[in-house]
C-alpha cells in the first residue's frame, strides 16, 4: 500500500470550501487540476486528444448533491470513475476507484451491474490500482480551514512498486496544485460575499 497526504490552509470557513468539493468530477465542476495533468490523462490514459472540459470558476447548483454510492465520472464516457464512499458535508468526502493503471476502466453507466463486474475483472486479472481519495476539511481559528487530500492505494502486480516514487512526485505536484485552486476559488467567492 502507498499513502500520500497533501494539504493547504484556506482563508475561509469549511462551509465555503465544501461546495467546491461537492461539485468535483468530469462533466461536473472538474478536478481543478493543472491543464497539463488533464492533457496527460486524456492522451495517456484515455487515448483522447481533446482537452478535458475546463474546471468551473463558479459554484454549480446542479452539482451540489453528492451521496454515498454515486458514481462520479473521471474521464470521457465513464472511461474511469470514482465511487462515493463517504459524505460528511463540510467535513469529509471519500472516493474510491478500482481501475486499470494505463487505460482506465470503462463502464456502461446505464447498467447498474457494470461497475462491480468491471472491478471484479480487474481484481481477478491482477492488473489494477485500487485507491481512495479522502478530502477532509479541518476547522482552524479565525475562520480558516485546513484542506487535506489523502491518497491510499493498493496495486497489482507487485512490479508496479517501481512506479511509486515517480507517481508520488506527480501526486505532490498536481495534488497541491488542485488544493490551491480550490482554496483560491473558495477564498474569492468568500471575499465577494462579504
Amino acid at each position: 500500500m502507498v499513502e500520500w497526504t497533501r494539504g493547504v490552509t484556506v482563508q475561509t470557513t469549511a462551509e465555503r470550501v465544501w461546495p467546491w468539493l461537492a461539485q468535483m468530477g468530469y462533466g461536473r465542476g472538474g478536478r481543478y487540476t493543472p491543464e497539463w495533468v488533464d492533457l496527460f490523462a486524456n492522451r495517456w490514459v484515455f487515448g483522447v486528444r481533446a482537452p478535458f472540459p475546463k474546471s468551473a470558476n463558479r459554484l454549480l447548483p446542479e452539482h451540489q448533491h453528492v451521496a454515498v454510492g454515486d458514481l462520479i465520472c473521471d474521464g470521457p464516457d465513464y472511461a474511469s470513475y470514482f465511487r462515493v464512499e463517504h459524505v460528511d458535508p463540510a467535513l469529509a468526502l471519500v472516493y474510491r476507484s478500482i481501475r486499470h493503471p494505463r487505460r482506465g476502466s470503462p463502464i456502461d453507466i446505464d447498467d447498474p451491474e457494470s461497475p462491480a463486474r468491471v472491478e471484479q475483472q480487474l481484481l481477478t486479472g491482477g492488473r489494477y490500482v485500487d485507491f481512495t481519495w479522502a478530502l477532509t476539511l479541518n476547522t482552524l481559528p479565525d475562520d480558516r480551514t485546513r484542506l487535506l487530500v489523502r491518497t491510499r492505494a493498493n496495486y497489482a502486480p507487485r512490479s508496479f512498486r517501481l512506479l511509486v516514487p515517480p507517481l508520488g512526485l506527480v501526486d505532490a505536484t498536481y495534488g497541491v496544485a488542485m488544493l490551491r485552486a480550490i482554496a483560491r476559488r473558495a477564498e474569492t467567492i468568500d471575499s465577494a460575499a462579504r
